[in-house]
């Protein structure tokens, strides 16, 4: 098969069956004596239809980029060029003429019209640059663009971790504590993405997991803010994702594949509405759950913020229990009222008038967390399942955020399981003591803080 062109081609056939791809370039001219597998591709197909190709049958006039050299001593006839225009052949010296100055007997590359491909596997002739931008992202002027990211997965290496960018992330820069937890969440996201018989999809779900992991520690350390929730946490996600190989169609730098900056990175998402809107229904999720705490009016204050921000102390000592339990914490709250003072305890019995109120959910956790000095738990059985203790929970664990674990005192009444306490956190088994002996435990740690 032999073919001529008017302009530099390259065709490009994938391996079929387990073979080898093929590769062949020409440049402007010819013949070129060619294998007839460049039939099948889509340079041939769209270059035959633009004109930039022909074949050439044996018995034709043999084509080149200068028919004149032919003949030698003649000047015609010749194939003229133009930056935009398709080659002309000329048959004299008055025809040249009349072309004018931009045309040149000289090759000039034409960038248009050209063959652009995509991540779908589609491909598009565009003839000049507005069509070539109408386009769009996600297109590349080879196929072979994208064969670094298609196909299987190339194993993992040591340097794709998850965790890249935690040190880095200002949400919780201030809290070293935080800092594990969320290293601990991208480390056990991506334990799943491993363990996924299908990297593709395992990557939307470890994203996921993160995702609702970090956002229900920063909720119950009361950081979380829709700002966060809807701007810069998908983006870290992201950036997590990728540094940790689960989600492979990205780059450092920007790429016409890769046309959409997420946190760090430029990515590839394309038309797949799961990529699109990954985050969508956990958004949401916490974003009822906000409305519901009434973040907007519990704010906790942050390091970065000034100290005369914070509330003066009111309580010396906060008792966090359950209702069923108030027979063993009343002879205790007495007990503290005979050494420090009635007013100087946050007991819900002695508060009645002041808790009768709206939005108690909202002004409760105000006075765990901003107004009282030791929070003391009683966990039990009971305090699991009661929704006010679970409130008053989460407000004492908001202080491990501060780095202020030492107002936090933990008492156990019973083994039973509690959201958020970890194996390590310490706490006192009082199960065997009596009202007094518990008093005088609470009083010693107070006394700690009070140095």
């Amino acid at each position: 098969m032999r073919i001529a062109s008017n302009r530099a081609l390259l065709f490009f056939l994938p391996g079929r069956n387990g073979g080898a791809e093929q590769r062949l370039q020409i440049g402007p001219g010819g013949p070129h004596s060619v294998p007839e597998w460049i039939r099948e591709t889509e340079t041939f197909r769209h270059a035959k239809h633009d004109g930039s190709l022909r074949e050439i049958e044996a018995e034709k006039l043999i084509y080149l980029s200068d028919l004149a050299a032919l003949s030698p001593g003649r000047d015609y006839p010749r194939w003229m060029y133009h930056p935009v225009k398709h080659p002309c052949l000329v048959a004299n010296r008055e025809e040249e003429a009349e072309l004018g100055q931009e045309w040149s007997r000289v090759y000039v590359h034409q960038e248009f019209p050209k063959v652009r491909y995509h991540w779908s596997g589609k491909d598009k002739t565009v003839k000049n640059s507005a069509e070539e931008e109408d386009l769009g992202g996600g297109w590349a002027n080879s196929p072979g663009a994208f064969d670094p990211y298609c196909g299987p997965r190339p194993a993992r290496t040591d340097e794709q971790d998850p965790t890249k960018w935690v040190d880095g992330w200002a949400v919780i820069g201030a809290f070293p504590i935080l800092r594990r937890r969320v290293q601990s969440l991208l480390l056990k996201a991506d334990t799943v993405f491993d363990r996924s018989p299908n990297p593709d999809s395992g990557s939307l779900v470890a994203m996921r997991l993160a995702f609702d992991g970090i956002a229900g520690l920063l909720f119950d350390f009361r950081i979380l803010s829709t700002d966060v929730l809807e701007k810069q946490l998908p983006a870290f996600v992201w950036d997590s994702a990728i540094a940790g190989g689960w989600w492979r169609l990205a780059s450092e730098s920007r790429r016409d594949i890769f046309p959409e900056q997420i946190g760090r990175y430029w990515v590839w998402r394309g038309d797949d509405s799961e990529a699109q809107g990954l985050f969508r229904a956990e958004i949401r999720h916490w974003r009822a759950a906000l409305l519901d705490l009434g973040t907007d009016d519990i704010h906790a204050i942050t390091p970065s913020e000034p100290a005369a921000a914070a509330k003066p102390i009111r309580f010396k000592i906060a008792l966090s229990f359950p209702g069923k339990r108030r027979d063993f914490v009343l002879p205790i709250a007495q007990a503290l009222a005979a050494s420090i003072g009635k007013e100087n305890i946050l007991y819900d019995g002695w508060l009645g008038a002041e808790f009768a109120r709206p939005n108690l959910d909202v002004y409760l956790p105000k006075l765990y967390l901003e107004e009282s000095l030791l929070r003391v738990f009683f966990f039990c059985e009971d305090f699991a399942r009661n929704e006010w203790c679970r409130l008053e929970w989460r407000a004492g664990r908001a202080l491990l955020t501060r780095e202020q674990d030492h107002r936090l005192m933990l008492l156990r009444l019973d083994d039973a399981a509690i959201p958020g306490l970890n194996r390590t956190d310490g706490s006192l088994d009082i199960s065997r003591m009596s009202p007094t002996e518990v008093a005088d435990e609470i009083s010693k740690r107070l006394n700690l803080i009070d140095r």
